[in-house]
């Protein structure tokens, strides 16, 4: 199964405007990129000589031709697909892709963990495919924040106060090479993320009730963590030779 952001209805919880060309435009302007897929994330560490010279282009004369210069990176984005790691190999039927912890690690991902609610395979992102994506609330962002300062997420769109603090679920592919970890980057670690998620995310008044208390052990976490590296994309980008 081949992944990119080509497949993401929604890009961010907050521009309404095509997914990769929504990525561009945020690239250009604020050459931030924690909205993205891991799979971005990671391809456009490598394209930090693309976007010196666009950024320089676009500050020269973004009326001009920065319509194009969006359009052309959007459309490079749509080639970083990510297709072969050991977990697609193992659902095409080779057995011995994934060692027997990461074997369990898949196991507690689709039973125990219930991590699959908001990442399902193969995208490992429910938002993926969903027009408009979907959204929820995890509780990062709000503890011990007051509620005036809290990022209010997919509500500054939707308006919506079911939305508060919800936030699009990323890919979980590349993840273990792209901390920090959720919407503001507040966790450095991936085994503390994992822990978070497992016990049920942060309390606030709006956590999504799909997030519980998955009561797993040090040992499944482990497992869970190990499954997580066999979702790690290949190969690397090269520097073209321009003329």
């Amino acid at each position: 199964m081949q992944f990119s952001d080509a497949f993401i209805q929604t890009l961010t919880w907050l521009i309404p405007l095509p997914p990769l060309l929504a990525f561009a435009l945020i690239v250009l302007v604020t050459n931030r990129s924690k909205t993205l897929s891991h799979v971005t994330a990671i391809g456009l560490m490598g394209l930090s000589w693309v976007m010196s010279w666009i950024v320089f282009y676009y500050t020269l004369s973004i009326e001009h031709f920065g319509e194009h210069v969006i359009a052309a990176l959007s459309e490079y984005m749509r080639t970083l697909i990510c297709k072969d790691t050991a977990y697609d190999k193992f659902v095409g039927g080779d057995k011995a892709a994934l060692s027997e912890q990461q074997q369990r690690g898949l196991d507690v991902f689709l039973g125990k963990g219930k991590c699959s609610t908001c990442h399902a395979p193969p995208f490992f992102s429910s938002a993926m495919g969903v027009k408009g994506g979907a959204y929820f609330n995890v509780g990062v962002g709000t503890e011990n924040v007051p509620e005036d300062k809290v990022d209010v997420g997919r509500m500054k769109v939707s308006t919506q106060a079911t939305d508060w603090a919800a936030f699009k679920p990323p890919s979980l592919r590349n993840v273990t090479r792209s901390a920090p970890y959720f919407h503001n980057g507040s966790v450095a670690k991936l085994e503390d993320a994992v822990k978070i998620m497992a016990g049920g995310g942060i309390a606030n008044k709006n956590k999504s009730p799909l997030l519980t208390d998955t009561g797993l052990t040090d040992a499944e976490r482990a497992d869970l963590i190990a499954f997580l590296g066999a979702l790690e994309c290949p190969g690397t980008l090269e520097e073209p030779k321009l003329p």
